[in-house]
C-alpha cells in the first residue's frame, strides 16, 4: 500500500489507529472525507436550528398566541381539559388495578388483600397460578373479610402499605345475609 506521508497517521514513527491497520492513502482520504462530512452536517444542523428559533420567535410575536388569549382559551375549554385529565387518571388506575379477596381487617384503616396472577414457566411450558398478599389502605373501613375488592398503587402510607382501596366489587353471600336488617329482625 502506498502512504501519503503528509498526514500524522502515515508518518513512519506513528503506529496508527486500531481501525486502520494499513496506513494507506485510501485510509487518509477516508478520514479527510469523514471529517469533511461531519463538519458539513454540523453546519447544516446549526442552520436548521437557527431557522427554527427564528420561526418560534415569529410565532411568539404574533397576536393570536399572546398570553392573554392563551388564558382565555384555557378558561373556555376548562371542562374539556378536566375531562381529559379525569379519563387519563381513570384509565391509569384501571390499568394498574388488582382485584383480590380481603383476608384480614384486624388493623385500623388497613386491609390485607390476596390476589392471584398467572405466571409462565418456559422450562415446563406451563402457566401456573400464584398468589400475593398486599396491604391496602381503607380510609372508611368499609371492607370486610371475604369481600372481593379493587386496589390500586398509591404513595407509601407505611412500610408495607403501597396500595389503596378503590371499590368493593362484591360481598360474600353469607356476609350479606347476616348483616341485612331484615335477617337480624327475623333472628330476634
Amino acid at each position: 500500500m502506498e502512504q501519503c506521508g503528509s498526514h500524522v497517521c502515515c508518518q513512519a514513527n506513528w503506529r496508527g489507529p486500531i481501525f486502520f491497520p494499513n496506513h494507506s492513502i485510501f485510509s487518509c482520504k477516508f478520514i479527510v472525507i469523514f471529517i469533511g462530512f461531519t463538519m458539513t452536517f454540523m453546519l447544516f444542523c446549526t442552520v436548521v436550528l437557527s431557522q427554527i428559533s427564528q420561526m418560534s420567535t415569529v410565532v411568539d410575536n404574533s397576536s393570536t398566541l399572546s398570553p392573554k388569549n392563551t388564558t382565555e382559551l384555557e378558561k373556555e375549554y376548562a371542562t374539556e381539559i378536566q375531562d381529559v385529565w379525569d379519563s387519563y387518571e381513570y384509565r391509569k388506575k384501571r390499568k394498574q388495578c388488582k382485584v383480590g379477596v380481603v383476608i384480614s381487617t384486624k388493623c385500623m384503616k388497613t386491609i390485607n388483600v390476596e390476589y392471584a396472577f398467572r405466571k409462565f414457566f418456559p422450562k415446563y411450558n406451563v402457566y401456573m397460578t400464584r398468589h400475593r398478599r398486599l396491604q391496602a389502605h381503607d380510609e372508611t373501613e368499609q371492607a370486610q373479610v371475604g369481600d372481593v375488592v379493587r386496589i390500586v398503587p398509591c404513595r407509601p402510607r407505611s412500610r408495607t402499605k403501597r396500595h389503596e382501596l378503590i371499590d368493593i366489587v362484591r360481598r360474600p353471600r353469607t356476609a350479606q345475609a347476616i348483616t341485612t336488617p331484615a335477617s337480624v329482625a327475623e333472628q330476634s
